[in-house]
C-alpha cells in the first residue's frame, strides 16, 4: 500500500511539473492538459480507493479466518474435564483453556480470567465475532469466568461440566463483557 501511494504521488508531482512548462503554451493547449490532469487525478483517486477497499477486505478476511482457527482448536478439547488451575493435557480451568487455544494459535494470553480481562481490547457485545472472548462476573473489575465467543450467542468454556458449548446467556452467571485479542 505504501508504494502505491508513492506511486501516486510520483504521478501528481510529474504532473505538477508539466503544468509548470505548458504555462508558456497556448490557451487551448493548456484547456486540453488540464482535462487530461482532472481525468488522471480522478484514476489516481479511484485506484487509492481500490486499494483501500482490497486492504480492509483482506483484514476482514484474516479475522474470519483467525476466529475459525481459534474454534476448531477449541473444539479439539471438546469432552475435557474441568480442574481448578489446568492449562491442558488432562483438563482446563476456563482461563487455562482460551490461554490454551490462543497459545496454540501463536498468541499469548495472561493466565486468570481477570488477567485476560485487562490485557484485551473490549468491544460491545453487538461488535463480537467468532474468536473473541467473553467475561462473566459482578462487574469489569471481579471477572470469575472466560469463554471463547463462538457467535449466534454460542461459547466454548470450560466450566464443572467440562469443555462444553454452551449460550452464553445463563441464570446462573452475569456477562461482564466481550474482549478481542488484538
Amino acid at each position: 500500500m505504501p508504494r502505491l501511494l508513492r506511486n501516486c504521488n510520483n504521478v501528481v508531482s510529474e504532473l505538477q511539473k508539466w503544468s509548470d512548462i505548458l504555462k508558456d503554451i497556448n490557451y487551448e493547449t493548456k484547456e486540453v492538459f488540464l482535462m487530461v490532469k482532472i481525468k488522471l487525478s480522478k484514476i489516481v483517486l479511484l485506484g487509492i480507493a481500490l486499494v483501500t477497499m482490497i486492504f480492509v477486505s483482506q483484514v476482514q478476511s484474516h479475522a474470519a479466518s483467525r476466529g475459525a482457527n481459534l474454534q476448531a482448536t477449541a473444539t479439539t478439547q471438546l469432552g475435557k474435564p474441568y480442574m481448578y488451575g489446568a492449562t491442558g493435557d488432562k483438563g482446563f480451568d476456563c482461563s487455562g483453556l482460551t490461554q490454551y487455544v490462543f497459545e496454540q494459535n501463536g498468541i499469548n494470553l495472561p493466565r486468570t480470567a481477570q488477567e485476560q480481562f485487562n490485557a484485551t481490547k473490549r468491544i460491545r457485545a453487538v461488535h463480537a465475532k467468532k474468536g473473541d472472548l467473553v467475561f462473566f462476573g459482578k462487574n469489569t473489575k471481579s471477572i470469575y469466568h472466560v469463554g471463547l465467543y463462538l457467535g449466534k450467542g454460542k461459547m466454548i468454556d470450560s466450566q464443572l461440566r467440562g469443555v462444553v458449548i454452551e449460550n452464553v446467556h445463563a441464570p446462573w452467571w452475569k456477562v461482564a463483557g466481550y474482549t478481542r485479542v488484538a
